[in-house]
């Protein structure tokens, strides 16, 4: 600590008092804070320029203070980087003058030039002037050394990528957007002249570093696409006109360039989007893909940029591009609509009527009709609220024999004139194909339409131009799911095995959530008999044989989401086809039997006492070549060290205990089998065995199991069957009982049955046999209660957990050999005083007392006294209320 800087020192340079230059011992003045800092990184922390230069010009060896300058704190900041953060140009110009003047020339190679060093972040002084927004200061250090706008930081990020990062607003930080905001803590430049200032110095001084990417992969071309739009195509005109080839260069993570960054409602207008097209950079990318395949009017129509939509369609893009999923660009641009896509974007789009609405709710299909033949294509692409067109709504309701040929007709014609009207997504991204999968009574219909997209399907087939029709059946809606997975979710299977005949492709489709509709299969199981449910597994496993082994978002595969929603049906057709699927684990490392006992034991879940639960797992032990395989599974340990015992017994599935215990792996006899599996201890260091005794009941059956193996659970568990987590409750109320016996056996060791001898103190009946019983039996109570307090001292003593269970059993056996002696030592001194007298007093106290020593046996009083005494409170009821029940009768 005595290497501390002094507090009169370190005040001194927060001040600025110039008088501590007086101090003979320099040796004080260069010592340092906790942090490092030497007095002048504290000095330029508070803008005391007059310190800095006093503390200079004090110091006439060169070397000391060339390391004041370039000395580094804890955060490896140097008194540059002090100043450039707190953007004192006055300090940065003083310390650049003397280090100069006193280091020679800057760039002589003998010397580390302090505004060159990086921090911990490998921030140069200049990169931390742009992160706080000291312009000034970043323009003086590029002036002075331009070498530091080709230094990049650790995370690649050189000065142009800060430059660009910060937005540009003429007004005040007020009217900055909460969703441009800067993702770190950096100050906003107020004037856009700065930022060109800097950015065409930077350009200067090495216009390849537009091409270089930071570890997002991000080059300064890609950040400027994140600009306001008023700034955006001017910066990216600049960067361009010094290196073309930056346009070329892909985000290393996605493959975008900078003009798929541009198709989110980046460019503002219709005009704006017309001026970016124009430069030929930017225009030679407009067919470049990224890593899913997608070019930028795959993203432009998939993020509903109308905007950027129609700009790049008039570009002349190839529209027959596919992406990695098989759908062109052209096709996506059509799922906007033609009609907005080629009118006027001031035009509104038509608004179907109540009337056009209420008729499609009723199925009034010749009214639909009608209007179909006097408005034509306007009433097609007419929308109702939340974006619906007319076949979204008219598919919702049910239809009869009846209404389904008037209803084919019409929607026959609607798809012929306008074959993009069933793509179509409503607001939620529903198409009417996901409106109709969802209706168990409109197969007939999904036929139908069926049969009208085969000519659309040829055609993106065939298409020499690519095709603009899109394939309604491969959609996703904002879930993320597509009709197939609708179908599923719905229950609908003979949709989904329609649709797969349709394209078998769909079937390896996933949704948000990464979900296939095998996955949803097993999440939805629903009553359909088990032939139907083959073909459709059948189907998806035609079209993708990965299925069952694929994970969603949270690594469950479709066999493992049966097992956690307990579908016996599914769990069989997977486990047969693919029993390798076993091995497999969820994200949390577990296993099937895990997933079994995961759920908290509950009444609206199956007990483990049912025989349909267990059955589904005993079918995998009983699968003669995977034996091994499952069985060994059941030692399998999650990411917190868990094995399938362990849930089970904190879940209370008791059965299921008992059933890893009795099918676990290991060879040998079968009580060490048992002490094995329950020994293992989790990330915790918690077994098997310490949860048996923090459980608070535990099945008879499953005790005596253990204790038919050999395993009495001492140390572990109370033979009382106390829980280890209620040791301190008991052991208050014991010691209260405790004390309370002591207290009556001491008393009643000195006020003796018959008196004593008032000559020599000794009791009158000491030579009687049963008074020396009532003496052994009071000396026997007194001290059973005495060490029972014993025991519970030395339960507050231990740490050990396991000793104090022993001692609460020990003590739990004191106190009923206490009461047993108590009530010996009451029917005794009674007997002995009242037998002469009074003798059938004195054998029916014996008689009482000795029955209740029998009788109050824990077991026997919940077998016999407890059934007995139920039975009388509700006999003394119905006897309580007959008279009224008698007259209720009679009435």
């Amino acid at each position: 600590m005595s290497n501390l800087m002094e507090m009169v020192v370190y005040n001194a340079a927060v001040n600025g008092d110039l008088t501590i230059f007086s101090m003979k011992n320099h040796e004080k003045l260069l010592k340092k804070t906790y942090q490092r800092n030497n007095i002048i990184h504290v000095a330029a922390q508070h803008k005391q320029i007059h310190f800095i230069k006093a503390a200079l010009n004090n110091f006439p060896s060169i070397p000391i203070c060339e390391s004041l300058i370039c000395d580094q704190n804890r955060h490896g900041n140097t008194p540059f980087h002090i100043a450039a953060e707190v953007g004192d140009e006055a300090v940065i110009i003083r310390l650049y003058e003397f280090f100069s003047t006193q280091c020679g020339d800057t760039d002589a190679s003998n010397h580390v030039l302090p505004w060159r060093v990086m921090n911990e972040d490998g921030n140069t002084p200049a990169h931390v002037a742009l992160l706080y927004g000291s312009l000034s200061v970043a323009m003086y250090l590029l002036d002075k050394d331009g070498y530091v706008g080709r230094l990049a930081n650790h995370f690649k990020e050189t000065l142009l990528h800060l430059a660009v990062q910060n937005h540009v607003y003429d007004n005040n930080e007020s009217q900055i957007p909460e969703t441009q905001a800067p993702s770190r803590s950096i100050k906003v430049y107020q004037s856009s002249e700065d930022l060109w200032s800097i950015i065409e110095r930077l350009l200067k001084i090495e216009s390849s570093v537009t091409c270089w990417a930071d570890t997002d992969g991000s080059t300064p071309l890609h950040r400027a696409a994140s600009l306001e739009p008023a700034y955006c195509i001017q910066v990216i005109k600049v960067m361009l006109a010094s290196c073309p080839e930056a346009a070329e260069v892909h985000d290393e993570r996605s493959g975008q360039t900078v003009l798929h960054l541009l198709t989110n409602h980046q460019v503002s207008s219709y005009k704006q989007g017309l001026e970016l097209l124009k430069i030929p950079q930017v225009y030679g990318v407009r067919n470049s893909r990224n890593h899913q395949g997608n070019t930028p009017l795959h993203l432009a129509a998939t993020n509903r940029d109308t905007i950027m939509v129609r700009v790049l369609l008039e570009s002349s893009p190839n529209l027959g591009l596919k992406n990695k999923s098989g759908v062109s660009a052209g096709s996506l641009a059509r799922q906007l609509g033609e009609v907005r896509i080629t009118k006027n974007p001031k035009e509104h789009t038509r608004k179907l009527t109540e009337e056009e609405r209420e008729a499609a709710k009723q199925g009034n299909v010749a009214f639909l009709m009608e209007q179909l033949d006097s408005l034509g294509m306007n009433f097609l692409v007419s929308q109702a609220p939340k974006g619906r067109n007319i076949l979204h709504i008219l598919l919702q309701r049910d239809f009869n024999q009846d209404l389904i040929e008037e209803a084919e007709e019409f929607i026959g014609q609607a798809i012929q004139r306008l074959p993009s009207l069933i793509s179509q997504p409503d607001y939620n991204g529903n198409t009417p194909i996901h409106v109709i999968v969802n209706n168990k009574f409109s197969l007939e219909l999904l036929d139908l339409i069926c049969k009208y997209l085969v000519k659309p399907r040829e055609e993106v087939e065939g298409d020499s131009r690519g095709g603009l029709h899109l394939l309604p059946w491969r959609l996703k809606n904002s879930k993320g799911d597509t009709p197939l997975h609708v179908a599923v979710i719905a229950i609908n299977y003979k949709f989904a095995i329609k649709l797969l005949e349709l394209d078998v492709e769909v079937a390896g489709y996933i949704n948000n959530r990464n979900q296939t509709p095998l996955h949803l299969i097993s999440l939805h199981e629903g009553d359909y008999d088990g032939d139907v449910l083959d073909r459709l597994i059948s189907s998806l496993i035609n079209g993708n044989a990965d299925l069952p082994y694929m994970q969603d978002e949270d690594g469950l595969t479709p066999l493992l989401i049966g097992v956690q929603e307990h579908r016996p049906l599914i769990i069989r057709r997977l486990y047969e086809r693919f029993p390798d699927c076993l091995e497999i684990t969820d994200f949390k490392g577990r296993c099937l039997w895990h997933l079994f006992v995961s759920r908290r034991h509950a009444r609206d879940f199956l007990s483990d006492d049912d025989d349909d639960v267990l059955k589904a797992s005993k079918f995998f032990i009983n699968q003669d070549d995977n034996n091994y395989l499952s069985r060994r599974l059941i030692e399998s340990k999650d990411n917190d060290g868990n094995t399938p015992l362990h849930l089970a017994i904190k879940n209370q599935h008791f059965g299921f205990a008992q059933f890893f215990l009795d099918n676990s792996k290991l060879d040998g006899i079968s009580s060490v089998r048992y002490e094995t599996l329950l020994s293992i201890q989790n990330k915790d260091g918690v077994s098997s065995f310490n949860l048996l005794g923090s459980a608070e009941y535990i099945p008879r059956q499953l005790e005596k199991s253990l204790f038919m193996k050999g395993n009495l659970l001492l140390g572990h568990r109370s033979l009382y069957n106390v829980p280890t987590t209620k040791i301190e409750v008991y052991a208050n109320t014991i010691g209260v009982v405790a004390a309370l016996l002591a207290t009556i056996t001491f008393t009643a060791a000195f006020t003796v049955p018959g008196g004593v001898d008032s000559s020599n103190g000794t009791p009158l009946l000491l030579q009687k046999a049963v008074f020396q019983v009532f003496l052994v039996a009071d000396v026997v109570a007194m001290c059973s209660s005495m060490m029972v307090l014993f025991c519970l001292l030395w339960i507050m003593t231990t740490g050990h957990k396991g000793e104090s269970i022993f001692l609460l059993d020990v003590g739990v056996f004191l106190l009923q050999t206490s009461f047993h002696a108590t009530t010996v030592a009451f029917m005794t001194g009674l007997y002995v005083t009242t037998i002469l007298i009074v003798p059938a007093i004195a054998i029916s106290t014996c008689v009482a007392c000795t029955l209740l020593i029998i009788l109050m046996h824990k077991r026997f009083v919940m077998l016999t006294i407890v059934p007995f005494c139920r039975t009388v409170i509700i006999l003394g009821r119905i006897l309580r209320h007959l008279p009224s029940m008698w007259s209720y009768m009679k009435e």
